[in-house]
């Protein structure tokens, strides 16, 4: 199973990464910052996806072959709703085929 962490490098991210390869799980991290992510934990990461703001996601690149996808973005009231709301836009933008898993931190 393939899980795009939306905000990986913020701080639980790092524990829902750490939580997801102990499942043997692949990641592939979404984030504005892959230098605040640990180098060891970074290298075993399938990509990282650099965003520049928190709406800027590429929707062909990131959700490419994902099973799975968990928001946790920063809880700021201007992030709550449309930070929710991001991998599943994106989700429909891309036409997902099949099943799809969302988790909303």
């Amino acid at each position: 199973m393939l899980i795009l962490i939306a905000g990986v490098s913020g701080n639980l991210d790092k524990y829902f990464t750490r939580s997801a390869f102990f499942r043997w799980y692949l990641v592939c991290g979404l984030g504005r910052s892959p230098e605040k992510f640990p180098p060891a934990i970074l290298s075993k990461l399938e990509k990282f996806f650099v965003a520049k703001t928190y709406s800027a996601i590429s929707a062909e690149e990131a959700m490419d072959s994902v099973d799975a996808i968990i928001c946790a973005y920063v809880p700021l009231p201007e992030l709550e709703l449309d930070g929710q709301l991001i991998p599943l836009r994106a989700c429909g933008e891309h036409r997902h085929q099949g099943e799809l898993h969302v988790g909303i931190t």
